[in-house]
């Protein structure tokens, strides 16, 4: 008898239907499979496999879901079962979405197993993604060589600080809209995260635009001048 940790397994439909599901079967304990409410078409051999595992296997639908919207369901059922299972049991994602791995190095932190699989790509997008890539190379154009000349170097150089008081006057707008929508999006959901790293996760969950730019500190920082929230070591209060 294998002595592994117990494993919830994540996926959406379409991956499903490209995985040779009884593989996937004897490695998971409890798959959720995620899918458009309205899909209809779902093959017959696809439902007698599925069948098999009864409650094991959890059916999510989605509503009219857009390009990354079910990446962000499966963030939030995991964010959900991270707070209720036990901590023994590993949850693996099926995806090649890379938006999902700082919820995942999260919840490493967090003291429970949990990856990303990629998904391999068939032959045919193999053949696809390297047409476009030759294309891309093709139609490239050549990089032509720029001389500056001496007496443009001080233009240059005002332009170059214009530049940068630009990105840092965006920088603080994005900083300072940020930090309403999430006092907003608190106040709607009445979520309130306890502690300042669960404040940090839940900002960078809904804001994976600013996670290359590592401003989600700011953020905390914009919160506590604006006074709506009151930091206690590492708890939050907060004043709404």
């Amino acid at each position: 008898m294998s002595s592994r940790n117990k494993r919830f397994v994540f996926v959406e439909y379409e991956d499903l239907k490209r995985l040779k599901f009884k593989k996937l079967e004897r490695v998971s304990d409890r798959i959720y499979v995620l899918v458009d409410a309205q899909e209809t078409n779902i093959p017959l051999t696809l439902v007698y496999q599925t069948q098999r595992l009864g409650k094991r296997l959890r059916w999510v639908p989605i509503e009219n879901p857009q390009d990354e919207d079910m990446s962000y369901h499966i963030a939030f059922i995991m964010g959900q079962l991270h707070e209720k299972a036990d901590k023994d049991i590993e949850f693996a994602v099926l995806s090649n979405d890379i938006i999902l791995d700082p919820l995942i190095d999260f919840i490493n932190q967090e003291g429970r197993n949990c990856l990303r699989v990629k998904r391999k790509k068939t032959s045919i997008e193999k053949e696809i993604t390297e047409s476009i890539e030759t294309i891309n190379k093709t139609i490239e154009p050549p990089v032509k060589k720029v001389e500056i000349l001496p007496e443009k170097n001080t233009l240059l150089s005002n332009m170059e600080n214009v530049a940068v008081n630009v990105e840092v006057d965006i920088e603080r707008t994005l900083i300072e809209e940020t930090a309403r929508e999430t006092v907003k999006r608190l106040i709607r959901s009445g979520n309130r995260p306890s502690d300042v790293s669960l404040l940090k996760s839940y900002i960078l969950l809904h804001n994976q635009e600013l996670t290359e730019k590592g401003n989600i500190d700011k953020i905390i920082e914009r919160l506590e001048e604006t006074k709506e929230i009151v930091l206690q070591d590492q708890d939050v209060v907060y004043n709404f």
